[in-house]
């Protein structure tokens, strides 16, 4: 929760830096209208659904709630390469203690490194976006997960600079994870949570940031 606290300012602090544009004035002293550079940053939350596992499974794809900060680079017109950063929030669930009786395990999926070319179609205004790249989950209790992620949504562009976007997102895992705890240890049905590439993942996430 700790870390998910220090996502939140960072990406307050740099939004708020980023939306106080510097004077600059033209000779007759009009506004002087520069051009972005392309370079983006954004700070973002989201969510991804449970997925059961088959009939009969006591395995499943966990849910996962995340903030994050990213940055992005313009490479064409449309087009941008972001990388995103995004810490997961932790859950907990009813386990069989060591010596016995019952305690509350504390997990984490950990963090989330997302890679993503994206295509926009309005350079201002309101537009569709897709997006597509390698997410690779890291530092948590599944161990180390590598996913496939695609998503698609909308997006508005203010000329300002200022931008907000919301997607639906799937992401499918390239390998089966180790599961978050000792199946010994569980004591209810949909006990332990695992990635595993039979069921891809469903969330969605918003975001709002700057270019400049």
């Amino acid at each position: 929760m700790r870390n998910a606290k220090v996502f939140i300012l960072i990406g307050v602090f740099t939004l708020a830096a980023l939306c106080v544009p510097p004077t600059c004035r033209a000779e007759n002293g009009a506004p002087a209208v520069t051009d972005p550079i392309g370079l983006a940053v954004h700070t973002e939350v989201g969510l991804a659904l449970l997925t059961p596992g088959d009939s009969g499974q006591s395995e499943r794809t966990p849910a996962m709630a995340a903030i994050g900060i990213g940055i992005g680079v313009r490479v064409a017109r449309h087009i941008e390469v972001e990388l995103t950063v995004s810490d997961t929030l932790p859950g907990s669930r009813r386990v069989m203690a060591a010596g016995g009786g019952f305690e509350t395990f504390e997990g984490n999926a950990g963090l989330l490194w997302r890679g993503l070319v994206r295509y926009h179609r309005a350079e201002t205004g309101g537009g569709w976006h897709l997006g597509a790249g390698p997410t690779l989950l890291t530092s948590g209790s599944f161990g180390t997960v590598p996913l496939l992620h695609v998503e698609g949504g909308w997006e508005w562009r203010a000329r300002s600079g200022f931008h907000a976007l919301v997607a639906a997102q799937l992401m499918e895992p390239l390998a089966v994870s180790q599961p978050e705890i000792d199946p010994s240890r569980c004591v209810t049905q949909d006990c332990p949570s695992r990635f595993d590439p039979r069921y891809p993942v469903l969330g969605s996430r918003a975001a709002v940031g700057f270019v400049f």
